[in-house]
C-alpha cells in the first residue's frame, strides 16, 4: 500500500458512507450482505445492534470478548472526547445522495460518532464535537485501493501488544498518570469501564509483583524472565485464597526463582498440593513441589485421588452391613408401621435399591469368573 495517499481532514459524519459490504454485519441478526447493497439504515441497525450486544442468542458469529471490546470502545472514544486515530476512508467516484466518502476502516467509529451526535445536539451548550470525524482520506477513486485497505487492514491485521507489553503500559500509566492527568479509575474507563477493570487491575498487580522478583537479587535463582508474566497474573486471581495458605507474594517470587513451577496453568491449582487435608493429609505433594517441581506434585496428587476413590468405594460394603442391622432393629410389627408412616414412598425407594443391587451383584458375580 506503498502508492496509497492519504490526507488528514475531519469530515463531516453525515458525507460519509458506512461500508455496506462489511463482513462483521452478517454477524448481525436478520443482517447478511450479497450482490444487492444494503440500505444505510440497515448497516447502522446492525452494526449498532453488535455494539449494544444485542440478539446474542442467534449472534453466533459475534463472542462475548469481541461485545466487550466494542462497548469498551464506545466508553473510550466519550471518556477521551473523540477518537484518537483517524479512520479511513476513500472518495467516491460520484457523489450518491449526500455521502462524498466511503469508509475503508471506521464503521464503528463512525456509528459511534452517529450515536453521540444523535444524543447531545439538542442539548443545551453541545460544542459540535460529534459534527465531524477525524479521517484519513484516500484521494483516489480506483476501486482497487478499497479492497487493497480491507485484506491489510482485516486479513493481516498489525500485531497487538501481549499481557505483559499490556500490563508495564499500564503501570506506567498508573505511576505517572498525574503528568496526563490520568488515575488508575480514568485508565480502567479508558480501557472499557467495569466490564474489563477487573482484568485491568490484575494485570497492574502481576506486573508490580514481578517488578519485586525484579528487584530481589538472589543467588541461584532463576533470572528475571517476561515471559513468567501469566504465572504472576495467574497468581494474582487468587492471592487472597493463596495468602491464606501460606503463599504471600514473597513465597511465590520464591517458587519462581526455584523454577520449580512448571506451567503457568499450575499457579491457578496451587493451593491443591500446598494444602489438602482431605485428600493430602501428610502434606506429600507439597514436598514433592518443593523438592522437585509442581508437575511430578500433580501427578502424585492424581495417584492419592484415585486412592481416596478406591477406599471410598469401600463404604458401600459398610453402608450394607450398617443397613443389615438397621433393618433387623425392625423386627416387630408395630416398628415396621411406625418406619412406614416416618417415610414417605418407603417402599418404593426400597425396591428401586433392591432393582440396583441385584444388577451390581450380577455384574460382578459376571466379572468374578473371569479373574
Amino acid at each position: 500500500m506503498s502508492n496509497l495517499n492519504t490526507k488528514r481532514q475531519n469530515i463531516s459524519i453525515y458525507k460519509i458512507k458506512l461500508n455496506p459490504f462489511n463482513p462483521r454485519i452478517g454477524a448481525a441478526h436478520g443482517m447478511e450482505f450479497d450482490e444487492n447493497e444494503l440500505s444505510q439504515e440497515n448497516v447502522k441497525n446492525a452494526i449498532e445492534t453488535i455494539i449494544q450486544g444485542e440478539d446474542s442468542s442467534s449472534d453466533e458469529n459475534i463472542s462475548s470478548n469481541s461485545r466487550d471490546s466494542f462497548r469498551a470502545l464506545k466508553r473510550s472514544i466519550y471518556e477521551l472526547g473523540g477518537i484518537q486515530y483517524p479512520i479511513i476512508i476513500q472518495k467516491l467516484e460520484k457523489k450518491e445522495n449526500d455521502f462524498e466518502y466511503i469508509v475503508l476502516e471506521g464503521n464503528t467509529r463512525l456509528t459511534i460518532y452517529l450515536q453521540y451526535h444523535d444524543m447531545e445536539k439538542d442539548l443545551e451548550g453541545y460544542d459540535n464535537r460529534w459534527d465531524e470525524i477525524p479521517c484519513e482520506v484516500v484521494a483516489s477513486t480506483d476501486k482497487k485501493f478499497f479492497h487493497q485497505y480491507q485484506l491489510t487492514a482485516h486479513i493481516v491485521p498489525a500485531k497487538s501488544w501481549g499481557p505483559y507489553e499490556r500490563a508495564k503500559y499500564l503501570h506506567h500509566l498508573k505511576q505517572k498518570g498525574e503528568l496526563f492527568d490520568l488515575d488508575e479509575e480514568n485508565l480502567i474507563q479508558i480501557c472499557g469501564g467495569a466490564s474489563r477493570r477487573n482484568t485491568i487491575e490484575k494485570e497492574i498487580q502481576a506486573y508490580e509483583h514481578m517488578q519485586k522478583w525484579k528487584d530481589i537479587q538472589q543467588k541461584d535463582l532463576l533470572d528475571y524472565d517476561a515471559s513468567k508474566f501469566q504465572y504472576f497474573y495467574q497468581y494474582q486471581i487468587k492471592k487472597t485464597r493463596f495468602e491464606k495458605i501460606g503463599i504471600d507474594e514473597n513465597e511465590f517470587i520464591k517458587h519462581i526463582g526455584m523454577d520449580i513451577i512448571k506451567m503457568a496453568r499450575h499457579v491457578i491449582k496451587l493451593d491443591q498440593i500446598w494444602k489438602n487435608p482431605e485428600v493430602d493429609p501428610d502434606e506429600e505433594c507439597k514436598k514433592i513441589y518443593l523438592d522437585e517441581n509442581s508437575t511430578e506434585a500433580f501427578h502424585r496428587l492424581d495417584e492419592l485421588k484415585r486412592q481416596k476413590s478406591i477406599v471410598e468405594t469401600n463404604d458401600i460394603l459398610d453402608m450394607a452391613v450398617k443397613m443389615i442391622g438397621k433393618v433387623d432393629e425392625l423386627e416387630k410389627l408395630e416398628d415396621r408401621k411406625m418406619f412406614l408412616n416416618e417415610n414417605t414412598n418407603a417402599v418404593g425407594k426400597l425396591e428401586d435399591l433392591i432393582a440396583t443391587l441385584n444388577n451390581f451383584v450380577e455384574e460382578l458375580t459376571e466379572i468374578e469368573k473371569h479373574l
